[in-house]
């Protein structure tokens, strides 16, 4: 019941039965138990059987997510399915074609009209069995394997005439919560709502949370229709207040509704009291997540440092905070052979007109050029030759898979060396006019791509040296 990225504005408010689900459920420490096997076409996890007409490698990713998230859920929902509804089942497809091919009739036989809204997965409920389609970057894939997962997980936990009850807003929220994951030494992260900047999501949560009629409560009692929206805002607030008593009255909702089931008379009889304290908690708890990255049309995959662009306009990634100061951004860049496509940086001098300065790789040439407002560009879908009127310098590289890329600050001047298999190649672009020689308000620092596949990864930024001791 999960879909990937919709566009912002496009979430349908709809009966529960025919919404279809928008993101992956996250990772967390593997469980121990029997050795974990992979056959052709099959990877047999600890608490996971994953299949699937994909690369071997995707399986296992699936499994070892699987078997992370499942040892997370049981610790935060103090349940887990009894060992007659082991192990979860996850089929993995290619292609979406693939996918609803086998999907169609499957939910044609629980009355489930829900296909056409399914943009990228789908769980079923008799027998519970998870299904998911290869999404154009990893994030997305992985996010909707664990939202998936996080539905079949809850559903076996629950008798069979239960599985398809609850309220959307706690179903969906858990599963959304769950699959907004970040990577980090320790393993996955829970509730990386920043990265809802994608697909300018976050910033449509908070627009519809700022309106005076929204009402956490009413979202919870049903009072009124919700979405996907509204329920990421409502679990993820619950879930991450700091508020004591709230969160104590979240996990009372999560035992009584899995146990007994029930849903908005459950959510008003425990909340009722606390309702001013729930309204603030949501309201301040969203104010303070903040994006990293905002992206326009391109794939990231922040905790692997790879950026994937598709498509045919360009597309821009803009780190929120840059951090500063700031003397050097070291990346490597392939482009794949025969590609058209172009990816590098871009530097947007705020306040200063016509100053965005793009310095582009492609297989063979490094590109400078200037661009009114590339930000805005990449939100109206320029087209792939929009930079092309534009340019300042062209170097000529040799052709080789991967370069790596040094952005240099000097001054209010940046230097771009590329090293090569034949050497550096080196281009410096003078300060914008009308700069002041030390801004107060630093460059933002873009990723860009364009035309095509590509990829940076190993985004390094490096801090000036420090002042010598007097």
């Amino acid at each position: 019941m999960a879909g990937a990225l919709r566009p912002p504005g496009s979430y349908p408010r709809v009966p529960v039965r025919i919404l279809a689900s928008l993101t992956l459920l996250a990772v967390c420490l593997a469980g121990a138990g029997r050795l974990v096997h992979a056959t052709e076409g099959v990877y047999e996890g600890n608490h996971v059987h994953v299949d699937g007409n994909v690369d071997a490698a995707w399986r296992k990713v699936a499994g070892d997510l699987g078997d992370e998230l499942f040892g997370k859920l049981a610790e935060d929902l103090g349940a887990r399915p009894p060992a007659s509804e082991l192990p979860l089942r996850l089929t993995l497809y290619p292609t979406r074609v693939t996918f609803e091919r086998a999907v169609l009739p499957l939910t044609l036989r629980e009355k489930d009209a829900s296909l056409h809204q399914i943009l990228g997965g789908w769980t079923r409920r008799h027998p519970p069995t998870s299904h998911v389609w290869l999404q154009a970057d990893a994030f997305d894939t992985r996010r909707l394997i664990l939202h998936e997962l996080v539905h079949q997980f809850y559903a076996r936990c629950r008798e069979p005439s239960r599985r398809g009850q609850g309220a959307f807003w706690y179903r969906e929220g858990l599963a959304e919560y769950y699959g907004w994951h970040r990577r980090t030494a320790a393993g996955l992260a829970y509730g990386a709502f920043d990265a809802l900047a994608r697909g300018a999501r976050l910033e449509a949560l908070k627009l519809r949370i700022a309106k005076k009629d929204w009402s956490a409560f009413a979202v919870g009692t049903r009072a009124r229709g919700g979405d996907y929206t509204d329920a990421t805002a409502l679990f993820g607030a619950l879930r991450g207040t700091a508020h004591a008593v709230l969160r104590e009255r979240l996990a009372r909702y999560e035992r009584e509704v899995l146990r007994r089931g029930g849903g908005a008379a459950t959510f008003g009889r425990l909340f009722r009291d606390l309702r001013p304290a729930l309204e603030a908690a949501v309201k301040s708890y969203w104010a303070a997540v903040e994006p990293r990255w905002i992206t326009h049309g391109v794939g990231w995959d922040e905790d692997a440092g790879v950026l994937h662009a598709r498509g045919t306009g360009i597309a821009v990634l803009r780190p929120a905070r840059v951090p500063a100061p700031w003397s050097q951004v070291r990346m490597d860049v392939s482009v794949p052979k025969g590609s058209k496509a172009s990816v590098g940086f871009v530097l947007h001098t705020p306040g200063i007109p016509h100053a965005d300065r793009a310095f582009l790789v492609e297989r063979g040439r490094l590109t400078v050029a200037r661009f009114g407002n590339l930000q805005q560009a990449a939100r109206e879908g320029a087209a792939v030759g929009a930079l092309a009127p534009n340019v300042v310098a062209s170097v000529s590289l040799p052709s080789q898979a991967t370069y790596r890329l040094r952005l240099s600050r000097l001054g209010g001047a940046f230097v771009l060396a590329v090293d090569t298999a034949a050497g550096e190649r080196r281009v410096v672009l003078p300060a914008p006019k009308g700069a002041p020689p030390r801004r107060a308000a630093p460059d933002i620092l873009s990723l860009v791509a364009r035309g095509g596949p590509a990829r940076c990864q190993g985004l390094v930024f490096d801090a000036p040296p420090a002042a010598p001791s007097k």
